[in-house]
């Protein structure tokens, strides 16, 4: 099909885009996260990465849905794989986190913060983590990393680097991505990070 469609925003609304490509308007279905993203542009001009989705064999749809980034859509595509998510499900889950937090509750097995999402039971939310646990792997995790968001403490970039450290340490990766998690907030550097992760597992085993 098509890839990307880049054009101009002529509306956004919640949970929707209409994009207007050289007098074409799409309209497409987007999360919080990517509205967010489209609102904060200082140009209209925008482009937003597809999937079209046609349904089933029992219930024939044609929506089309957008993603700012790509990384976004990447992960939309595994969460509609899980028995049980459809796509406005995987929709609600990205707007209530963004790519990046999504990858670290998965690594980190935190279904609580998965299941705040419209719709989604924390039953749903288990089986959503043990099916991509080991699909989402501490490279995505690496991948998810948000353009514009490098100056900030946690970082995707520095978050990765400190669970691949600890994982190098002996900890198991749910472990060590809940550690970071809990003190990406606090830490200035991927130093600090580590030692706050680490200083919060020892206490935690006391």
């Amino acid at each position: 099909m098509f890839d990307y469609l880049t054009g101009k925003v002529t509306r956004l609304g919640q949970n929707l885009c209409v994009l207007d490509t050289n007098g074409i308007g799409w309209s497409l279905i987007v999360s919080d996260k990517s509205a967010g993203e489209l609102a904060r542009q200082k140009e209209k001009e925008a482009r937003l990465y597809t999937y079209l989705n046609c349904g089933s064999s029992d219930r024939a749809v044609m929506e089309l849905y957008g993603y700012f980034h790509r990384e976004e859509r990447e992960l939309f595509t595994q969460l509609i794989g899980v028995s049980g998510i459809g796509p406005k499900a995987a929709i609600a889950i990205l707007s209530a986190l963004d790519a990046r937090d999504l990858v670290m509750c998965i690594l980190s097995g935190d279904a609580k913060s998965i299941a705040r999402a419209q719709g989604v039971g924390l039953k749903t939310a288990q089986k959503l983590i043990l099916e991509l646990k080991d699909k989402v792997s501490r490279e995505t995790a690496s991948q998810t990393d948000v353009p514009g968001q490098a100056s900030e403490p946690a970082a995707a970039g520095m978050t990765t680097e400190a669970v691949n450290a600890l994982v190098v340490l002996g900890y198991p990766v749910p472990v060590a991505a809940a550690a970071v998690r809990k003190v990406q907030g606090e830490a200035r550097d991927l130093e600090q990070l580590i030692r706050l992760a680490l200083k919060s597992m020892n206490s935690e085993e006391k």
